[in-house]
């Protein structure tokens, strides 16, 4: 597939209220997420990070203090 062409790893598919939304990965750190994020708006201009809890979003900020 074409995201796996551009060696962006594993894609996952959310649905979330009325947006179909694309992860890509799982992170240990916020600063590796960043770095996916970064490589990620070379080909999708709004990619962001999103923390998640049990599959829950979650603030950036909540999420480091784990």
């Amino acid at each position: 597939d074409a995201q796996e062409s551009r060696g962006l790893g594993d894609v996952y598919k959310r649905q979330e209220d009325n947006l179909l939304k694309y992860r890509f990965g799982n992170f240990l750190t916020y600063k590796e997420a960043r770095e996916k994020r970064t490589q990620l708006l070379k080909y999708y201009k709004g990619a962001f990070v999103q923390a998640l809890l049990n599959d829950t979003p979650i603030s950036i900020s909540e999420a480091l203090q784990y």
